[in-house]
């Protein structure tokens, strides 16, 4: 199926990354993902906006030659090309080719033990660690600017207040790929399932 930019996705795999994904923060996906623009002479090359290494554009076929790797991609309602252009220009200016935020990694364990051990919600603290950009953190601020947009358009949106009100629970490099899962399948009235491979 064509993939279109503004989709948004995460993926799930089964290398050590994604093992202490699914220990600390959940099991269920261990990726979050951009669809941005296509490239290649006819336009036709279907991209993907991510933080591995780096903040990279990389080909979508990159991640269908695993056939182990799970992802579900959902396109987002009732929004203008304008808006998906604000959003992904705004994450494209501001984070490609930065690093990843590997040393962001040890918070998150902090996160667990705080969740698991004192039942304490530490998702408003501040990361220790703020070099970098995590894919997590990628897919927040991609979706935040949306909704800055979208409720620029329609101010008393219900869906769009709610969503941003519940962005903001997190930090943009506090949140984690399941919870960003988890939220996508949360508000179908923006988030319109699309396309899976499990």
């Amino acid at each position: 199926m064509k993939l279109e930019p503004g989709m948004v996705g995460s993926g799930d795999g089964h290398d050590l990354p994604a093992k202490l994904q699914h220990f600390f923060a959940g099991k269920g996906a261990s990726h979050a993902f951009i669809i941005t623009y296509p490239t290649g002479y006819a336009k036709d090359i279907d991209m993907v906006f991510e933080a591995d290494m780096r903040v990279v554009h990389t080909p979508w076929l990159r991640f269908t030659e695993d056939t182990t790797y799970k992802y579900w991609i959902f396109k987002i309602k009732d929004v203008t090309e304008e808006e998906i252009n604000y959003a992904l220009d705004y994450c494209i200016r501001e984070f490609a080719s930065v690093i990843y935020g590997f040393w962001s990694w040890p918070w998150f364990v902090w996160k667990w033990f705080a969740e698991k051990f004192l039942q304490k919600d530490v998702r408003k603290e501040n990361n220790w660690f703020t070099k970098g950009v995590i894919c997590d953190e990628l897919w927040w601020w991609f979706i935040y600017k949306l909704t800055e947009k979208v409720l620029q358009r329609l101010p008393n949106s219900k869906h769009w207040l709610k969503l941003q009100n519940h962005l903001k629970e997190w930090n943009p490099d506090t949140i984690q790929s399941a919870e960003v899962k988890k939220i996508m399948f949360s508000f179908p009235q923006i988030f319109q399932f699309y396309i899976s491979h499990e």
